[in-house]
């Protein structure tokens, strides 16, 4: 969450960050992710831990949008409506004054990745089937990017953003020896992971995975977010008993950093004016100031936080 806010904050080095922040978000979602037994249990944690938030916190940013459109006089009625039409349709924004989901995309696409691990056909083995769905994803992709179409859509990011979520996924039975590596192995990864990121970064254009864009290279768009996971992992196995309280607060609020992050941000950016390396402290004011936030919705508004987010 950290390296996602720095990268919106437009960090100095944003390039190495964008390698892995957003396909890191997707592999761990992925490996946190199961297949319900019920439909109606699947749909109800869907519903009540990422469809409600996202609403709500949809709301919160499109009303703060449209007051700073009145106050500057580039308001229109229409936006009322246009607003909601197009967050419906996974469009970010980007492209239309009305607005859109803006950071709220990644839930999107998280939402439908997870639909579609959850409906795969059973009879089918489900390694196979996602290799060959990421394989066809990873071609529309390819498609995409080739014939220069920029949508900012979150359906079509689904084509970059599902192969990590696989990614993740099929790293799940693993969790038990992940969980039991040595801290030597955890330097190792880490060493050999910001190598990865490094070479990833210098030698392949930037990954712009809001935008169904892998850079110029595909195959290092795939290996830099994988490197850049096993960085996070073995950096958070290395901090873990330090930092175990609030790394747990901070990623079960996930949603509400991914929703609000972005207004404190414009706050910021207006009251303070930092540039250069500030901004990864910026980042950081950002990241702690959500601490409380999250710990006071988790217990009074637990409708924003996730109903059954365990």
């Amino acid at each position: 969450m950290y390296l996602i806010i720095a990268g919106h904050c437009s960090v100095p080095g944003n390039k190495y960050i964008y390698v892995f922040s957003v396909p890191c978000f997707f592999i761990l979602s992925g490996f946190l992710s199961k297949v319900e037994n019920e439909s109606k249990l699947f749909w109800k944690k869907l519903f009540w831990n990422l469809i409600v938030p996202t609403v709500i916190l949809w709301t919160i940013n499109t009303l703060i949008q449209f007051i700073g459109q009145i106050h500057r006089g580039s308001f229109y009625m229409s936006y009322l409506y246009q607003a909601p039409v197009l967050s419906l349709l996974g469009m970010q924004g980007e492209n239309y004054s009305a607005g859109g989901l803006k950071a709220l995309w990644f839930v999107y696409t998280l939402i439908i990745c997870k639909v579609i691990l959850q409906y795969l056909p059973k009879k089918w083995n489900t390694t196979f089937t996602l290799l060959m769905l990421s394989l066809v994803f990873f071609f529309a992709a390819y498609l995409i990017h080739s014939k220069g179409i920029v949508k900012f859509n979150s359906v079509i990011n689904v084509f970059l953003a599902m192969p990590f979520f696989t990614i993740g996924y099929l790293l799940r039975p693993k969790k038990e020896r992940l969980s039991h590596i040595t801290t030597f192995q955890s330097v190792l990864i880490f060493c050999f992971g910001l190598i990865g990121i490094w070479i990833c970064g210098t030698y392949n254009d930037i990954v712009m995975l809001y935008r169904c864009s892998y850079g110029s290279s595909l195959l290092l768009c795939i290996l830099g977010g994988i490197c850049g996971t096993a960085v996070v992992y073995s950096l958070s196995w290395l901090l873990g008993s330090h930092l175990s309280r609030f790394t747990r607060i901070i990623g079960g609020g996930t949603i509400i950093i991914l929703g609000l992050h972005v207004v404190l941000m414009l706050a910021l950016d207006s009251w303070l004016h930092l540039d250069g390396y500030w901004l990864y402290l910026e980042a950081l004011v950002i990241l702690l100031v959500f601490y409380p936030v999250i710990i006071f919705s988790q217990k009074y508004i637990p409708v924003v936080y996730g109903m059954y987010r365990n």
